[in-house]
């Protein structure tokens, strides 16, 4: 009868084989939570759709876009600092779920949302020769 804390053989067979390198999106991934210093699970969710989202952009050849990730990264940290803190404030359990449940679906498309009008602002003063706002200039009303 083996021991409890006695590993079957292929356990220890499979401990013993090399093994293969993580892919470049895992890799990314990994290096840029180390760098940050991030306190990340390895099977934290995030850090998966993080690698999903590396990988689909080098599977279509957008490298260029990879390097966005670590421009990204110091923003998400002042983002989830003032989710904390408002969460934080809150008073009792409920209150404390609630926000970080309803905070967290409509939060994601807030900060999409000023992504985009971010973008907007930014397109516009790259090109002053862009329409004013609302987009429509004084020949297209004819």
């Amino acid at each position: 009868m083996p021991r409890p804390d006695h590993r079957p053989p292929a356990c220890t067979k499979r401990s013993a084989r090399p093994s293969t390198p993580p892919p470049p999106s895992v890799r990314q991934a990994d290096e840029l939570i180390r760098r940050r210093g991030w306190q990340v699970g390895p099977d934290s969710p995030a850090r998966e759709l993080l690698t999903g989202v590396l990988a689909a952009l080098r599977d279509l050849g957008q490298d260029d876009l990879l390097t966005v990730a670590d421009a990204y990264a110091a923003p998400a940290e002042q983002i989830a600092a003032a989710d904390l803190a408002v969460i934080n404030a809150r008073q009792g359990l409920d209150s404390k779920l609630q926000g970080v449940i309803i905070g967290t679906v409509l939060g994601d498309t807030l900060l999409a949302a000023l992504r985009r009008l971010a973008e907007e602002n930014a397109s516009a003063r790259a090109t002053p020769e862009a329409p004013s706002a609302g987009g429509a200039t004084q020949d297209a009303a004819y």
